[in-house]
């Protein structure tokens, strides 16, 4: 009880300090997916969206809910499920770089999987929600899911998953958060490379891009590509963004990142919590919101792990400080020493940098059944670039 109190202590503390919402813990086997399909938006469709449960070997199992998409391409669907998911969306969108009406076909649909997809969840629907389901591969099974979409979150800087474009117009990006907007004009490059007004094109486009992270880890070959496209979108006659070459988002003009994956661990005893703070090697950031919450797509509790609270800050670098990431995690039960977590971080261009455990800061915190509460934590610190 003394462990268990103390620990709840903690996570109160931080969660309140940091002002984020945490991710993990249990599931209680009902979950509401709800997101918007894009490639620009799939408006007021029929039918047109089906979510599908995912088998332990990665193939597609039952049918948990078919739903339309609404005026602003968005949805909703309650499921009598918990765990991996696969959605699936067709319909009709209007292309960015054309201005054309452009159709998905329900054979060839648009995709998004998810790895574990419980109580509330977002899922957004788009050409990089597809290139993640391709990247995984043939079997979407829980991990290669995970990894593909934090590799794909990493490389444009924004969370695939859980952020919702808008519609490619000055309108919608004024109210829209800086991630939304870096969102929408990802896809309306896309609708650029692409160049015809075929959702053909598009998919086209999404395999040179999914070859080129198979290759190079990065989108070594295909960022400057996109890159060229943006700066001819903002000059297209149908762009109605406003956007301009010179305003384009930062974060846009700077994709392809390497993916570095770091892992976390603690070595012995039955952890109940965790509480460290980790510095970034010059070069490395990692994908997080306005608030600094960390992207969910990047940050993996390992299967030891499962069911684990966590909340995760992002602080980007300052002057001489580094930049940051401060990780709580908490978890009822306990969990048995080793590996817990995995944090999926942007590589510079040019950048090798160099981790390890060193990088924890001093007084890292965990709580153990040996301890009886809170004691120094020795956090062991691996990555693979």
């Amino acid at each position: 009880m003394k462990t268990r109190s103390l620990l709840w202590l903690m996570m109160a503390s931080t969660a309140l300090l940091f002002s984020l919402s945490g991710c993990g813990g249990s599931d209680s086997g009902h979950t509401k997916v709800s997101g918007v399909a894009s490639k620009g938006l799939v408006k007021n469709g029929t039918d047109n969206v089906k979510i599908f449960a995912l088998k332990a070997d990665g193939t597609k199992g039952n049918l948990l809910a078919t739903t339309s998409t609404g005026p602003n391409g968005d949805y909703s669907a309650d499921l009598g499920y918990a765990g991996p998911v696969l959605v699936e969306v067709s319909g009709t969108y209007t292309d960015e770089a054309t201005g054309q009406p452009v159709t998905i076909s329900p054979d060839k649909p648009m995709r998004a999987a998810v790895e574990n997809a419980a109580g509330t969840v977002t899922v957004a629907v788009t050409p990089l929600t597809e290139l993640a389901v391709e990247k995984a591969g043939s079997a979407l099974t829980k991990d290669a899911i995970q990894a593909a979409n934090a590799t794909v979150s990493t490389q444009f800087n924004l969370d695939i998953i859980a952020t919702k474009p808008v519609d490619a117009e000055a309108g919608a990006l004024s109210g829209a958060t800086a991630q939304q907007k870096q969102y929408t004009l990802a896809l309306a490059g896309i609708s650029q490379m692409a160049n015809s007004g075929s959702v053909d094109a598009v998919y086209a486009v999404i395999d040179s891009m999914k070859n080129d992270l198979d290759q190079n880890n990065a989108l070594t070959q295909t960022a400057p590509q996109l890159v060229q496209a943006l700066e001819d979108f903002a000059a297209n006659g149908n762009n109605k963004t406003g956007v301009t070459a010179d305003t384009l988002p930062a974060a846009l003009v700077n994709v392809g990142a390497r993916t570095a994956v770091v892992t976390f661990g603690v070595p012995a005893g039955t952890i109940y919590g965790v509480d460290l703070v980790f510095d970034l090697p010059p070069g490395v950031t990692v994908v997080a919101g306005a608030d600094g919450a960390v992207a969910p797509a990047v940050l993996s509790l390992l299967s030891a792990a499962a069911g684990s609270f966590t909340v995760a800050k992002y602080t980007p670098a300052s002057g001489d400080l580094p930049a940051k990431v401060h990780l709580v995690l908490s978890n009822a039960n306990g969990f048995p020493g080793g590996n817990f977590l995995t944090l999926s971080c942007a590589v510079a261009p040019g950048v090798t940098p160099s981790f390890g455990s060193s990088l924890v800061e001093s007084g890292a915190q965990a709580v153990t059944t040996s301890s009886g509460g809170t004691s120094g934590a020795a956090v062991i610190v691996t990555a693979t670039l």
